[in-house]
């Protein structure tokens, strides 16, 4: 699927194929690309959504892809903007190097978004009835301290904690910190991947990105996935 300009050029492109997964046939999105001009306005979120509904015409059941988990924007997109769940995380799942200047340095984990194709029409309008203050008091699984005035380094994880609810914080700019200090970066790597592995592999799902502050594009901001037992997830509108 393309985005068509008004010049007639291509500003960005969702490609797709059938994929089977646990017995079920399903659309896999494996990349998505929008022109680097053009970002930010909204044009992957709309592909995001024709791909939804030419898959659903087509009678698939889910729409699947991957995301790094370190990528809070693309989180942000996933998780708060359609509206996916994450019960699945893949060590190293394109390698431990792509030629990506993006990918270099951290390994390529992911996670697999799941976004179930409903029979009736899609509703964009996501409506979480958690407050964001309730949601961020939850217990947080990794402990962080600031180094060097701005960034933020991972200590050990807590993997004792079994609250309905629980935080997992990460860094808001990860190409920024990888830049700055590559073996912080790589520490949060390694602590996340122990985290939502063992998480995943008792029940958790990861249901939402919180923002600490009213606006993402905040510089104070602080970004924390949502982990929830699965089917205690905020009611949904």
């Amino acid at each position: 699927l393309g985005a068509r300009m008004s010049d007639g050029s291509l500003g960005g492109f969702a490609f797709s194929f059938p994929a089977i997964w646990k017995d079920q046939i399903h659309q896999h999105s494996h990349m998505l690309a929008v022109r680097e001009e053009l970002q930010n306005q909204g044009i992957g979120l709309a592909l995001k959504f024709a791909q939804y509904k030419e898959a659903r015409l087509q009678g698939f059941q889910m729409l699947t892809w991957t995301f790094d988990p370190l990528e809070t924007k693309n989180a942000h997109l996933n998780l708060n903007k359609i509206g996916v769940v994450v019960k699945h995380y893949y060590i190293n799942l394109y390698g431990e190097q792509t030629s990506s200047e993006l990918h270099s340095g951290l390994g390529t984990d992911r996670f697999l978004a799941e976004w179930i194709i409903e029979k009736d029409n899609l509703s964009t309008n996501i409506c979480f009835q958690l407050e964001l203050d309730e949601m961020l008091s939850c217990p947080q699984v990794i402990p962080t301290r600031v180094f060097e005035h701005k960034w933020l380094a991972p200590d050990t994880p807590n993997l004792t904690e079994m609250a309905p609810r629980l935080l997992v914080e990460v860094p808001k700019d990860i190409q920024g910190l990888k830049r700055h200090s590559l073996k912080v970066a790589m520490d949060w790597r390694l602590q996340i991947r122990t985290v939502f592995t063992h998480y995943f592999s008792r029940g958790y799902q990861v249901s939402r990105l919180l923002i600490s502050s009213a606006h993402e594009k905040d510089n104070n901001s602080r970004m924390f996935y949502l982990l929830e037992v699965k089917g205690k997830r905020g009611s949904v509108s």
